[in-house]
């Protein structure tokens, strides 16, 4: 068995977490966890020089960050870097990376560490085929569904579906399947019907279509003619986290150098205001959930009667 060692949060760097998924629901729920019964499991970092590199426990990391941790447990590997992206699935045997996250993992050993897919074939114990056809899906899905499958408002398998579609026409149908809640196979029907059809006269028609289908469990369809604040608020918050949820897929996708220096320059500067409203936003909300947004928070936080917390017993793991 592996021997874990305690290690500053802040040592830990993140580079590969855009090759996860990780929807807002599935990291609530281990904030949950991590809050109750404390870290059970060390997570795997890779050393890299001086620098520590997570390859796997994002989301226990995010949550210990969110708890105000100021370590966790942590087992330390010394691979070349393609081999620790390698132990991404390794790590995850029980709990298979999905389709999309396969992709990502590919094309990073493709377009980063220079890896042909031949060797990637090799290397996952499939045919080059395979290899392939996740590099086709990782290149194709459009940037508004990465951000969409990101923020849980699609599913994976919702997004491998929609990436059979040109890339322009994927954030569309993408809002539609979100908005509607429409199932597997109903997305997998409105993907096929609307590529059958014979020109965009009779694609409007799939989509009107598809937009009756649908139990509700999707996004609420808000179409009165004059909204509440309440309603407005809601608008905002939902087009805010559409938008930083795009944004941060782009952002994990490519470092901002690859952009060419005036852009990379443009982009940085943008990102220093943006920064600046987001760290007055902050306190704002913090504020408008006053004392009774806090105590909601922190029933879903608090640790179980009688557990221990992390600080009392640092190396009990989860």
């Amino acid at each position: 068995m592996q021997s874990s060692t305690e290690i500053g949060i802040d040592e830990l760097d993140e580079g590969l977490r855009g090759l996860r998924l990780s929807t807002p629901v599935q990291q609530q729920a281990m904030d949950r966890s991590l809050a109750q019964h404390g870290q059970l499991t060390a997570v795997l970092a890779n050393r890299e020089g001086k620098r520590l590199e997570l390859v796997d426990g994002f989301k226990r990391l995010h949550a210990a960050r969110t708890l105000r941790w100021a370590t966790v447990q942590v087992h330390v590997l010394t691979l070349e870097p393609a081999e620790a992206k390698l132990h991404m699935v390794h790590s995850n045997a029980g709990n298979t990376l999905s389709d999309i996250e396969q992709a990502w993992l590919i094309r990073s050993l493709y377009r980063d560490d220079g890896l042909t897919q031949p060797r990637i074939a090799q290397l996952f114990r499939r045919h080059k085929s395979w290899v392939n056809r996740r590099l086709l899906l990782a290149e194709g899905l459009s940037d508004e569904v990465q951000a969409d499958l990101r923020l849980g408002l699609v599913t994976a398998t919702a997004a491998r579906q929609l990436a059979r579609l040109p890339r322009g026409n994927q954030a569309k149908l993408a809002e539609l399947v979100a908005r509607r809640g429409l199932t597997s196979r109903q997305t997998d029907k409105l993907v096929d019907d609307w590529l059958a059809a014979p020109d965009e006269r009779q694609r409007q028609r799939v989509t009107e279509t598809a937009g009756k289908l649908g139990g509700g469990g999707g996004l609420a369809s808000r179409r009165m003619v004059a909204r509440s604040a309440c309603e407005w608020m809601v608008e905002d918050i939902d087009q805010m986290m559409r938008r930083a949820g795009r944004l941060q897929a782009r952002l994990l996708d490519r470092p901002l150098a690859s952009h060419g220096a005036g852009a990379a320059e443009l982009i940085a500067e943008q990102l220093c205001r943006l920064q600046s409203v987001l760290a007055a936003l902050g306190p704002t909300i913090q504020q408008a959930l006053g004392a009774s947004g806090q105590v909601l928070l922190g029933r879903a936080m608090a640790p179980q009667h009688g557990q221990e917390s992390h600080r009392n017993a640092p190396h009990t793991v989860a």
